[in-house]
């Protein structure tokens, strides 16, 4: 195996056709048009002298040695963006960049208000978006550029190519109305157990923490609602005398449009590790270079809420 010789634009190919699985999906990514990506397939084709790349159930498959080509190829284009290509010029007061953040609506509410605020005066011409996506969808997505930064709890993201940094743990607390006949300043534990409780089966893995707390000491709870909804909690605890464990930023933001209190839960629950992850090959944009800089600036060791 040997890329002495071959065209560095063909193992651009390489690496995309891996990332995509589709010679579409490679083309777009590169984009150039899907005959181009055919061709330079069938250079390496040759260069190598085998097929690389197989159809198989709608896509294209390595085949085994192609599967071998794969960490070299990510090696090659990892030193060339470290040490071969010149760095971008960024000017974050002149850049109008388009900053894509991974996150969910709970680590909107925990990182957006300051980071909004800090974008705004440093890179005023820049654009903020927030996206959500699976675990696998958030690893391709930061491995593909599609992603600069995700940033929360993302327990199964771990990868070589991919680079994390813990910020700080986040606390859970029990939330109700303010005029809630059992929920005062504290709460025990058996007035905790005799509550009605709403319970909130999220897609985000955060929320897992505490069910998972909860379930290892077997505590026995009156559970009256199930929901996968957040936006719907606060109004139907203002309206009725259920409680509920939520993250401290939802608990915070709650509070603010409706008439309720939160308290620290009566059973040891651990707080979440919120974190930044972004891709190892990021290091050759300064745009995500100094968007991940400005995300450890602000939150290193600091809950906002």
């Amino acid at each position: 195996m040997s890329f002495k010789g071959i065209d560095l634009n063909l193992v651009a190919v390489l690496d995309a056709l891996f990332e995509e699985g589709t010679v579409t999906g490679a083309a777009r990514r590169l984009k150039v048009s899907q005959p181009t990506v055919s061709y330079a397939l069938g250079k390496l084709r040759n260069h190598f002298n085998d097929e690389l790349f197989v159809r198989r159930e709608g896509a294209m498959r390595p085949t085994r040695f192609g599967q071998t080509l794969r960490e070299p190829v990510r090696e090659v284009l990892v030193i060339l963006h470290r040490d071969v290509t010149p760095k971008a010029h960024f000017m974050a007061s002149e850049t109008t960049r388009e900053f894509i953040l991974c996150t969910s609506d709970i680590g909107e509410l925990c990182f957006l208000p300051m980071l909004i605020e800090a974008i705004c005066e440093r890179a005023p011409h820049a654009t903020l978006r927030s996206v959500s996506a699976s675990v696998e969808g958030v690893k391709k997505a930061l491995l593909t550029g599609a992603v600069d930064v995700a940033v929360g709890y993302f327990p199964d993201l771990a990868a070589n190519e991919i680079k994390s940094q813990h910020l700080f743990d986040h606390p859970f607390v029990c939330i109700a109305r303010e005029d809630h006949p059992y929920l005062s300043e504290t709460i025990d534990l058996e007035t905790f157990q005799r509550c009605l409780h709403a319970v909130v089966r999220h897609e985000g893995r955060s929320q897992e923490i505490a069910e998972q707390a909860i379930d290892v000491i077997g505590l026995d709870r009156r559970i009256f609602l199930q929901s996968p909804h957040f936006v719907s909690l606060p109004f139907l605890l203002a309206g009725s005398d259920l409680v509920s464990i939520v993250p401290r930023s939802l608990a915070t933001a709650f509070e603010q449009v409706m008439r309720l209190k939160s308290t620290t839960p009566p059973i040891d629950i651990p707080d979440i590790p919120l974190c930044q992850h972004w891709a190892s090959r990021s290091v050759s944009d300064p745009a995500v270079v100094w968007l991940v800089a400005l995300v450890e600036e602000l939150f290193l060791g600091r809950d906002p809420t």
